[in-house]
């Protein structure tokens, strides 16, 4: 396992174009990178004494080197100080506005840098220990600099959980999520963590440089400060505050922005990752394709791919994929490697400070959503709680919870023998009641993943949350007698209180979607006996237990539908134009695909029952797909 896990950053140390774009800039200050490997030369008499007259100036003409086929008249305005050299600049840039400028260098102060071909410098108060690669745009900018060696970022360590530390995660570029959350989970292994530190010791090395880097086709405009950063190719920085040691990895179609006011350091940013300001992105590693919105403040953190972060601040936390958190709400010191899930206006998952220290964690399961204002105090834990709602405005004690699909709210009748102040328990309310969000959820995130590097499970009902509805089921099973039960009594409540009739209803739909997600698998390896062995009849012998199917596909379709009629059933009575503004239920595209999928599946089990003969060998098929 550890070797798997590891061959991200084993596949970095070969093959990362980050790394190899360093090693070409140690080897010559970038020279060759910038250049393509073309010569240079010093500067012709005759060109020095035209660069004078174009206003420019150096500390010593010496030490000013250019490339073959340089033209004087694209330099104008500009202070050489220490080693600067200069490519060829015969085309135009496209300058923000989308207005054509000469190539070259303008109006501005070059100390100890290569300027790649086909770059356009203008406007630049000092460009100093940096190489600019080809066709890149460095415009109207402070500070664009490097003031010692740097690993941009990859240096950093990252407290995940407990703020006071305790599951340091030490990051590289190319971090993948899985490997990120088995350094930071329970029971990792020591050999695993021996093993990175070495090839992260080794990594870091690689990724110090003693200068910044401006990748090729890269664009950094009306930003104030940029130091010590590493901008791949492609890349497009705009109006931000401050970028510093940092590595904004980038790709042409990939690329990675941060604009509009935003101050990024001692970070790193994936492919595809965008920051728009006014946010703060401090010490924090945003996977693929992850967002942060105006007003949003991540440090210390992980952000998963297809993760966005607006009006709201993100702490000390490892948050997964398709993970939404905005409107004022906050994340502190938790650890969410499944994501999926969404916090409201309000949401305070962050109760991690004791009066002691912030020593305090939170364990959060997929798709779990936490309503308005509702806040967990801590240690919290409800992974294994996936897709379960937690009622808007709550407060809820420390605790851990074990219902899949489950919901908590408060208790809106009085419970005998209840705990004062405990909420109510319903387990698989969400899929008796609100199985329209499960699969809206389900076409979600499919749209919205980008992610290429990152291969996201999107089926809600896949076999490792399936097993926790099993295991929940187990407990309710075992459990009767009582009108009331504690966590004394069913395992998994937590600071909760079960009612009898919540009880008997989870034991009828988990049941019911325990079977069809068994009899779906059923029907997968029934076709896959057929197109492997047609002419056998281990091919047939599932049939008789996939007669049940359809029946199961027809109540899921109808629960999908009826969670969603609600709301049109409810909407017109509160507001007087609510169809004219909402679609019918009929047509909603949620509702429609869910009926597409259960009569494709449908077909499906129609084909295989028609396919041979019935029999009592599919119980057998039935029991070892459980």
């Amino acid at each position: 396992m550890s070797d798997q896990l590891l061959e991200s950053l084993v596949a970095a140390l070969r093959d990362s174009e980050f790394l190899r774009t360093l090693r070409a800039v140690r080897a010559d200050g970038g020279v060759s990178w910038a250049l393509g490997g073309d010569p240079v030369r010093t500067l012709h008499a005759r060109e020095i004494e035209d660069l004078a007259a174009d206003g420019n100036t150096a500390e010593d003409w010496r030490r000013v080197r250019v490339a073959v086929g340089f033209r004087p008249g694209r330099v104008r305005h500009c202070e050489f100080r220490g080693y600067v050299t200069l490519g060829r600049f015969d085309e135009t840039a496209r300058a923000r506005g989308g207005v054509e400028l000469p190539t070259g260098a303008y109006r501005s102060t070059l100390s100890n840098c290569v300027i790649g071909h086909e770059a356009l410098v203008r406007n630049v108060g000092l460009l100093a220990d940096c190489a600019v690669g080809p066709g890149s745009l460095v415009s109207d900018c402070g500070r664009v600099c490097c003031d010692g060696p740097t690993a941009f970022g990859n240096d950093s360590a990252l407290p995940i959980g407990p703020q006071s530390g305790g599951r340091w995660l030490r990051p590289f570029a190319e971090l993948t999520l899985d490997l990120a959350a088995a350094l930071t989970g329970p029971g990792v292994e020591p050999e695993l963590t021996d093993r990175y530190a070495k090839l992260r010791a080794e990594y870091v090395r690689a990724a110090t440089s003693p200068r910044g880097v401006i990748g090729a086709g890269a664009s950094v405009t009306g930003t104030a400060v940029v130091r010590g950063a590493f901008v791949g190719t492609g890349a497009d920085v705009d109006a931000a505050t401050r970028i510093e040691h940092s590595t904004l990895l980038s790709a042409p179609d990939e690329p990675v922005r941060v604009r509009d006011g935003a101050c990024v350091s001692d970070s790193i940013l994936q492919w595809g990752t965008e920051v728009c300001g006014p946010a703060v992105v401090a010490r924090a590693v945003l996977l693929e394709r992850a967002t942060v919105e105006p007003f949003a403040k991540v440090t210390d953190s992980v952000l998963g791919p297809n993760s966005g972060v607006g009006s709201a601040e993100v702490t000390s936390s490892l948050v997964g994929p398709l993970v939404g958190c905005h409107h004022q709400a906050l994340l502190i010191a938790a650890r969410w490697p499944g994501g999926r899930g969404n916090l409201g206006h309000g949401a305070a998952v962050g109760c991690n400070h004791t009066s002691r220290a912030p020593d305090q964690e939170a364990v959060l399961g997929e798709g779990l959503f936490i309503g308005l204002g509702t806040q967990l105090q801590y240690p919290a834990n409800f992974e294994r709680a996936p897709y379960s709602v937690l009622a808007a405005g709550l407060t809820l004690p420390a605790q851990r919870v074990a219902f899949p699909f489950a919901l908590v709210r408060a208790a809106t009748e009085p419970v005998p023998g209840a705990p004062p102040g405990a909420h109510v328990l319903v387990p698989a309310w969400v899929l008796a009641e609100n199985l329209y969000s499960v699969q809206r959820s389900a076409l979600k995130f499919r749209a919205r993943d980008r992610a290429v590097r990152h291969r996201l499970a999107h089926d809600p009902f896949r076999p490792e949350v399936m097993g926790l509805v099993a295991d929940a089921l187990a407990r309710l099973e075992a459990a009767g007698g009582r009108e009331v039960y504690t966590e004394a009594e069913v395992p998994g409540l937590g600071r909760n209180v079960l009612l009898e009739r919540h009880r008997v209803a989870a034991v009828r739909v988990y049941a019911e979607h325990l079977e069809r997600f068994h009899l779906l698998g059923l029907l997968e390896r029934a076709e896959r006996a057929l197109r492997v062995r047609p002419s056998e009849s281990e091919g047939h012998a599932p049939a008789h237990a996939l007669r049940r199917l359809p029946a199961l596909l027809e109540a899921f379709g109808a629960a999908v539908e009826r969670s969603k009629a609600r709301d049109e059933q409810r909407g017109p009575r509160i507001v007087d134009d609510y169809a004219t503004a909402h679609t019918t239920t009929a047509e909603d595209p949620v509702v429609r695909q869910a009926w597409d999928e259960v009569r494709r599946t449908r077909e499906r089990a129609e084909r295989v029952l028609a396919a041979g003969p019935r029999g009592e060998p599919a119980r057998a098929g039935l029991a070892s797909g459980s």
